[in-house]
């Protein structure tokens, strides 16, 4: 399910950029980098880039598992297209900045802005502060280096963190205070509700016959996930706007926000199929997490750390109305411990 739409807390008419703006502007002779560019809302900013004429530069882990396999090329080509693919570890800060100041030196191009699409895909402690916040930095700080010397840097971040109740969201405030404090770079941070993918996954399982779970009364929390081509546009468009540089920005839509329920209901109307619910309450994660907590503490073993933070962050995007099928299917089971501990498959966090 796929929709567009007007953001509810920013006028995205607002990050147009003026016709006679963009005459005086070529950004055909402006680099722009995509850091954690194979990400769902990173292709959507590749692609942007493309679009607006920017030399885009998609940093990638495996180029050649995207350019030369069947799979890579489905998934990525249309996303791609008419952007330069570079394989690097963004972890390993010397070679990043080497990397990038030799894509400036041999394009001739400048680079106009680095954007940060990076996010952990679980959410835990090590792996936040390793991409959230590190990974990110080390990007941060090859455009800070005299032989690259970008203009602008754009963090890809999430609404969430104005509650930073979880390691992922310290990690991105703790980035987010470093990027402010430098004056070497411009820099936009972009904080989006949630994203219209979590939705798929959940049509899928009602259309199975699965039953919509609803946490509470399906109705306590209110969600307005934005379409990730509009979320591309607006990140991209901070680059040539002035008045978005040093700020903070909240981003959503469409207009009104969706309660759980309410979601539910439009998809059982798409799919022309009677309304089932299952209500469960939130309070049945309390002793999931306080038990895992109690474990992480007694042991001081990492991966009930991770358990316990897991859960905690499932609960908390519980909050975003989009986790709750997810949440039923992967904490409801009488087995989910052991799977959550042993199988190394963790919660990924749809809401940043």
């Amino acid at each position: 399910m796929r929709a567009s739409s007007k953001p509810f807390f920013v006028d995205i008419a607002d990050s147009k950029t003026n016709e006679n703006e963009q005459c005086h502007n070529d950004k055909t002779t402006k680099t722009v980098l995509v850091a954690g560019a194979t990400g769902y809302i990173g292709r959507a900013v590749v692609s942007e880039c493309v679009q607006q004429g920017y030399n885009t530069v998609a940093l990638v882990r495996n180029a050649t598992y995207i350019t030369s396999t069947a799979d890579g090329r489905e998934r990525y080509a249309d996303s791609f297209q008419g952007a330069q693919l570079v394989e690097t570890d963004v972890e390993d800060a010397a070679a990043l900045t080497s990397l990038i100041a030799q894509v400036a030196d041999e394009s001739g191009k400048p680079v106009e802005s680095i954007i940060s699409c990076l996010a952990s895909p679980t959410g835990t402690r090590r792996e936040a502060y390793a991409i959230d916040y590190q990974a990110t930095l080390n990007c941060l700080q090859a455009g800070r280096d005299e032989r690259v010397q970008a203009k602008h840097f754009v963090l890809l971040s999430a609404f969430c963190c104005h509650n930073p109740l979880l390691q992922l969201q310290q990690a991105k405030l703790k980035f987010e205070s470093e990027m402010a404090a430098q004056s070497d770079m411009t820099w936009t941070s972009v904080r989006p509700t949630a994203f219209f993918k979590s939705v798929s996954g959940q049509l899928e399982a009602i259309r199975g016959g699965a039953p919509y779970v609803l946490f509470g009364d399906g109705a306590v929390t209110q969600c307005n996930p934005i379409a990730e081509s509009e979320l591309a546009e607006y990140m991209v468009n901070t680059i040539t706007d002035p008045s978005k540089h040093g700020k903070i920005l909240n981003i959503g839509g469409p207009d009104e926000p969706l309660t759980n329920q309410m979601l539910g209901n439009m998809m059982y109307q798409s799919l022309g199929m009677e309304p089932k619910f299952v209500y469960a309450p939130t309070s049945l994660f309390d002793p999931i997490i306080n038990t895992l907590q109690w474990i992480a503490d007694k042991t001081g073993e990492e991966k009930w750390q991770d358990a316990a933070e897991t859960v905690s962050g499932a609960l908390e995007c519980e909050k975003c109305w989009l986790c709750s099928r997810t949440l039923y299917l992967t904490y409801l089971s009488p087995y989910s411990s052991f799977l959550l501990l042993y199988s190394g498959t963790h919660w990924e966090i749809l809401c940043r």
